[in-house]
């Protein structure tokens, strides 16, 4: 499945699902809050999304691909 596509997928469950009610305002503020490391939730142990060298990246990528899909939605 292309990342697109699993965007798609993913921007629907969200919008789509009341146990995702107000997760988009969440995810935005956690996305502005600097106590949240958000190079550390890329790369745990349970699972790896990516390696990064900054917070700064991190967000980056955590914003393309948790915060973008549903900005799209909403267009």
């Amino acid at each position: 499945m292309s990342i697109d596509v699993s965007k798609r997928l993913y921007a629907q469950l969200v919008f789509s699902s009341p146990a995702f009610s107000g997760f988009k305002e969440e995810l935005e503020k956690a996305l502005s809050d600097p106590a949240v490391s958000w190079r550390a939730l890329l790369a745990c142990e349970d699972y790896e999304v990516q390696m990064v060298e900054t917070e700064d990246e991190a967000r980056v990528i955590a914003r393309e691909l948790l915060l973008h899909p549903l900005n799209a939605q909403d267009e």
